[in-house]
């Protein structure tokens, strides 16, 4: 089947049978693929009746599973750890730089390993409330004593992090400088 247009009789087809069809059904009465009709269903906001998906599932789950007798004897047993696994506790460093401990064995990697400073910080004083961060005062990452973190808002920070932060003569000429460097670019721009 080659890329053809969808012309309006086959997009008059989709809406009248989209619902209640099952896709390799469309695919096969407009002789096209079946990726093709889920992506075009899905770009014309069509949606399957509840009866239809549940066709569609009972077919899946009725399937057997084709498993190879040599892939059976080298797969993970329930409850079985991979013998890489990091028992919890254990600590290691982001690219950023920063400690992370693991504190679960199950879940997403950012609930499995916690910034070790975090942890700190929420065994003395709480959790850390929405709109916040934990700095370090010394700007020393590796320090996470408590009397070297401090909390504050994001919006702090960006402040801590902008331009302004610098005298006002030497942030105003770092401005200038860049409302000239976007005049070059749009010149550039303008003459390509």
């Amino acid at each position: 089947m080659s890329r053809r247009p969808w012309t309006d009789d086959d997009k008059d087809f989709m809406r009248e049978n989209y619902p209640h069809m099952t896709n390799p059904e469309i695919a096969e009465a407009l002789g096209r693929t079946v990726a093709a009709v889920a992506r075009r269903g899905k770009q014309m906001g069509l949606s399957k009746t509840a009866e239809t998906r549940a066709r569609v599932n009972s077919r899946n789950s009725s399937k057997p599973r084709r498993v190879s007798p040599a892939s059976r004897r080298t797969q993970f047993r329930s409850g079985q750890q991979p013998r890489n696994t990091e028992p919890l506790g254990a600590e290691s460093w982001t690219s950023n730089g920063y400690r992370i401990r693991k504190v679960a064995h199950h879940g997403k990697q950012h609930e499995r390993w916690r910034p070790v400073h975090h942890l700190v910080w929420e065994e003395h004083y709480g959790a850390v409330p929405d709109g916040y961060i934990i700095v370090f005062r010394d700007g020393d990452q590796t320090n996470v004593s408590v009397e070297n973190l401090e909390i504050i808002s994001k919006a702090q920070r960006m402040h801590q992090n902008s331009v302004w932060r610098y005298p006002q003569p030497l942030a105003e000429a770092m401005r200038m400088l860049g409302q000239h460097r976007r005049r070059i670019r749009e010149k550039e721009e303008q003459k390509a």
